[in-house]
């Protein structure tokens, strides 16, 4: 899941304030996805025998962090995180030939149309990973577009787009770098530097001052992430891509699988 879900899967646990999530928590919420931190929060924070985790949980941060991540790795691993094993058994891995069955058609038609920019790299240069990466992520998108089509509040998406409304606008910059300097004091590792963390905080911030509707989100989401021009015609294309993976979810199945991480969450924070 992206941006609403975790959100989504925040606020049905009943942990948190609705109001927070969709407004001064939105970010922290995202953390792990900011900074590209997983495999460290993982072992501290997830972790059960975690020495340091003890020290962390006064942190003001620690619980929408944890929250985070059990629902990360529900949806990526399974229900189990007490070895950390990753094994490639989740949800989002159960749906990825929803994409595979579609995304050259995809590819070819953004490259004959020009939809791509120069840097995006194509499914021919891919390797496996990269090939995992863009199935299980194209699900996590969909996922989000079945949670803003219909369970998400209309208001909630309201309440986020004023928060960050670029007429009044936050200082994104210190935001970004309060932030960094929290996760610096708790000693966090990432596997990319400070342009990526500052371009995947902006991304989010984008995608959310851009949208129409919530739903706009994980598609502007996923077409940055995967170098669509951002164009019309682009962004039409990622629409179409997406909503032919949505249409084989039943949307049950996807709020029973958000209320059973919602349960985790409850159980374990």
């Amino acid at each position: 899941m992206d941006t609403l879900g975790h959100c989504y899967v925040a606020e049905l646990s009943g942990e948190f304030s609705s109001t927070d999530i969709y407004t001064q928590k939105f970010l922290t919420m995202l953390i792990p996805n900011i900074f590209h931190c997983h495999d460290w929060a993982y072992q501290l924070i997830l972790n059960p025998s975690s020495e340091g985790m003890s020290a962390l949980k006064a942190d003001p941060l620690f619980r929408q962090i944890k929250t985070h991540l059990i629902a990360d790795w529900i949806i990526h691993y399974g229900y189990d995180w007490s070895s950390l094993e990753k094994r490639k058994c989740g949800w989002a891995y159960s749906k990825m030939g929803l994409s595979a069955r579609n995304y050259l058609g995809f590819y070819a038609e953004l490259k004959s149309s020009n939809l791509l920019l120069d840097s995006a790299a194509l499914p021919e240069g891919w390797n496996k990973k990269k090939l995992l990466d863009f199935h299980h992520s194209a699900v996590e998108y969909a996922l989000d577009i079945i949670i803003a089509d219909h369970f998400s509040s209309i208001s909630h998406f309201k309440a986020l787009q004023d928060f960050f409304s670029v007429e009044v606008p936050l200082d994104d910059e210190k935001q970004f770098h309060t932030l960094l300097a929290t996760l610096t004091d708790m000693g966090f590792n990432s596997d990319r530097d400070f342009k990526i963390w500052r371009k995947s905080f902006q991304e989010t911030l984008d995608a959310v001052r851009l949208a129409d509707r919530a739903a706009d989100i994980p598609i502007y989401g996923f077409a940055k992430k995967y170098g669509l021009n951002m164009t019309h015609d682009a962004l039409t294309q990622a629409r179409r891509f997406l909503y032919s993976i949505v249409d084989d979810i039943d949307p049950q199945e996807a709020f029973e699988l958000c209320r059973s991480i919602s349960q985790h969450i409850r159980r374990n924070l």
